[in-house]
């Protein structure tokens, strides 16, 4: 009994590994050999087909489809397009629960912006006031220069004074004193006259004596008018310079740039021209992960076509393919969109579609070519994102488009 299950079990697990095998293109299936008449490898150009290689690809446009998403954690408050709307770019497309918020945080801050920047006008003003004062304090003093200038000239006019003055005393006391003709000399010069010479040398040494001690005064009142006008003009312009960091405008400019980018990651625009596909939310659910609505621009489609590596030798950039799908309305049901192989890839991938056969073999590695549809079956293609479609590469004999 124990044999007998032994041999069941090995039974059993010789069928599925050549099961396995069989699927994934290991051993050919004798009868699906034998229904073809000969060995199935599945070749990608049959020669009966005039050189043409037939692969599987998936429609979509040429920029792609947009996700639009919302902050995580949001509210959705608003949705302000449908299915199929037609859409420009920086259309607003949704709003969120905090763009209130958001809003009135940016209203509020420009409002600052506004205060900060009359407020620094107003302390510029100030300060151009002191500059000015400042200045004008410079001025007075050089006026005072000039009262110096008058004051030693007058000084030079009293010493010249003096030493006149002191000249006709010296010769007038001379005259007096002269021995030989002392009574001429009385006649000439009275003691009551060399006393009044006297008096006037003194006078005249007094005046240039207050002149020289007014012109020092004057001297130390202008140097510290001097040091106190311009230490009054640097504070002034110190002050100036310190009214930009005193109020902060800049600081408070940039937070407003924050709140506006804020505030439009609470308004959904949209990022290009194009035609709303399909909404994935409600108002009032809460955003996650997955987005409000899904976009696209639908002027030019495009097919992706997966070719095995194998088979890849065989497509050139420019080479024309036609795109079958039993989908597409009529005419197009039968004669195919018509396009152009315009991008081949560099990396190898394994297949994201399908086939139907299902002995085809699924570990073959395969690389993507993108072909543009042309423009005027574009429209067509445009009803039909992501579907699947038979693309048919046509060979060098083939006359191109």
């Amino acid at each position: 009994m124990k044999y007998a299950r032994s041999i069941f079990l090995l039974l059993l697990l010789v069928v599925g590994a050549v099961g396995f095998a069989l699927h994934y293109g290991w051993l050919t299936n004798p009868w699906l050999s034998s229904a073809v008449g000969g060995d199935q490898k599945t070749p990608a150009v049959d020669p009966a087909e005039e050189g043409k290689l037939r692969v599987l690809g998936w429609l979509e446009p040429v920029g792609g489809v947009v996700d639009i998403n919302g902050i995580p954690g949001d509210r959705l408050e608003s949705l302000l397009v449908a299915e199929d709307a037609a859409v420009t770019k920086g259309q607003e497309l949704a709003h969120l629960e905090s763009r209130a918020m958001k809003q009135l945080q940016l209203d509020v801050l420009t409002t600052q912006v506004e205060e900060a920047i009359a407020r620094r006008e107003a302390e510029v003003q100030l300060a151009e006031m002191r500059i000015q004062t400042a200045k004008l304090g410079i001025e007075k003093v050089n006026l005072q220069e000039t009262e110096a200038e008058s004051l030693r000239e007058k000084i030079k006019l009293l010493d010249d004074n003096l030493a006149l003055a002191q000249k006709d005393h010296d010769r007038m006391r001379e005259l007096k004193n002269r021995p030989r003709a002392k009574a001429l000399s009385d006649q000439v010069v009275s003691e009551q006259e060399l006393d009044r010479q006297r008096l006037l040398v003194h006078h005249a040494q007094t005046e240039l004596a207050a002149a020289k001690a007014e012109l020092k005064r004057l001297q130390a009142m202008q140097n510290l008018a001097t040091k106190a006008a311009e230490a009054d003009l640097k504070a002034a312009w110190a002050s100036k310079n310190e009214v930009s960091a005193a109020v902060p405008v800049k600081s408070l400019q940039q937070k407003r740039e924050m709140a506006r980018l804020e505030l439009s990651l609470a308004e959904i625009k949209s990022p290009c021209e194009g035609r709303v596909m399909k909404t994935f939310m409600r108002v009032g659910e809460t955003v996650s992960q997955k987005p409000i609505l899904r976009m696209a621009n639908l002027d030019r489609m495009l097919a992706l076509a997966e070719v095995y590596e194998v088979d890849v030798k065989q497509v050139r950039v420019g080479q024309t393919a036609t795109i079958h799908s039993k989908a597409f309305h009529a005419p197009k049901d039968k004669e195919g969109l018509r396009g152009k192989v315009v991008q081949i890839g560099r990396t190898v991938n394994t297949p994201e579609l399908k086939s139907l056969n299902p002995f085809a073999k699924a570990d073959r590695h395969v690389i993507p070519i993108r072909i543009l549809i042309a423009a005027e079956d574009s429209a067509e293609a445009a009803q039909f994102v992501d579907l699947q479609v038979d693309v048919e590469l046509h060979g060098r004999d083939k006359k191109q488009n």
